[in-house]
């Protein structure tokens, strides 16, 4: 009985091994790993330093024109912020390829500012020392080419095709590679701007641009189209987005777990809207037996 209860013992405390982490068939490594390298780029894209937390960005007003043609874009961007303690200098952030044009204070058409390039920082002298809790408005003009998406949304940057009718069909992916890879600002995830206002333009009456948030209208100045867009809740600069083709508004509606309903709106590629129609009517049950639109 003794020789019994060993032999039934031992798978019992070699299987035990295994759900107490010990592998006897698993060796150590003859090496210790090593820590990732980071280049300059990214560390002053990552690191939160005091010239950065020192202020907090609260508004973007992002007005520019894109020409997929040249696979290029550009315009101003506003940014709105607030002192956080006592400041004289911010680093702002603008990829390489971008060419910064214009750096003013207050507006468009106020004081020059001075600043510095490194990598993708843009270290910004302020004209004056602000008190913390005093407000400042920086307006960027720039223009050039953004870097192009190898493998979207893995290995993000700007995506340029066509559609089967020969119509420009773009949009970004940067949430890996920071939304300064196509627009100036404070590119740190630790602040989200409260609001963003979008008013992207293009010359091509065959397509629109769609952007985050609220549709705010349209306007058409000789071959130009300009699409206003809103965002009125906090925000990370990532999923600040664009898409250019030639889309068809599908209405639809969502009914929410408190009875209330919630309009909806789809953009789809004119040549997919039957398809779409047809996709957008099929239900899809949660855990909770509630039914939700897919797509």
């Amino acid at each position: 009985m003794k020789r019994l209860l060993s032999i039934l013992i031992v798978p019992i405390i070699v299987g035990s091994c295994g759900l107490a982490g010990i592998h006897f068939k698993v060796h150590n490594p003859k090496k210790q790993g090593k820590y990732p390298k980071f280049d300059r780029e990214t560390i002053l894209l990552g690191e939160y330093k005091p010239i950065r937390s020192n202020f907090d960005a609260t508004f973007y007003n992002i007005d520019i024109e894109f020409f997929p043609e040249d696979k290029k874009l550009g315009g101003w961007v506003e940014m709105q912020a607030k002192a956080v303690i006592d400041i004289d200098s911010i680093q702002m952030d603008l990829d390489q390829p971008l060419e910064l044009q214009q750096l003013k204070w207050a507006s468009r058409d106020g004081e020059d500012l001075t600043y510095k390039r490194d990598e993708r920082a843009i270290f910004i002298k302020l004209p004056k020392k602000l008190k913390a809790g005093e407000a400042f408005t920086i307006h960027v003009k720039y223009f050039g080419k953004p870097i192009i998406a190898k493998k979207p949304p893995w290995n993000g940057g700007t995506v340029w095709k066509k559609d089967e009718n020969k119509n420009p069909h773009a949009g970004v992916a940067c949430e890996s590679e920071g939304a300064s890879i196509w627009f100036p600002c404070k590119d740190h995830t630790a602040d989200e701007p409260d609001s963003v206002h979008l008013s992207y333009s293009i010359k091509n009456p065959n397509v629109m641009i769609v952007g985050n948030g609220q549709y705010v209208g349209q306007k058409v100045v000789g071959d130009r189209q300009t699409y206003k867009w809103k965002v009125t809740y906090p925000i990370n600069l990532y999923n600040v987005t664009f898409y250019i083709g030639d889309f068809v508004k599908i209405e639809d509606s969502y009914t929410g777990i408190n009875g209330k309903e919630l309009l909806m709106s789809h953009y789809v590629l004119k040549s997919n809207e039957e398809k779409a129609r047809q996709h957008f009517k099929k239900p899809l049950a949660n855990t909770h037996g509630i039914e939700m639109v897919s797509g």
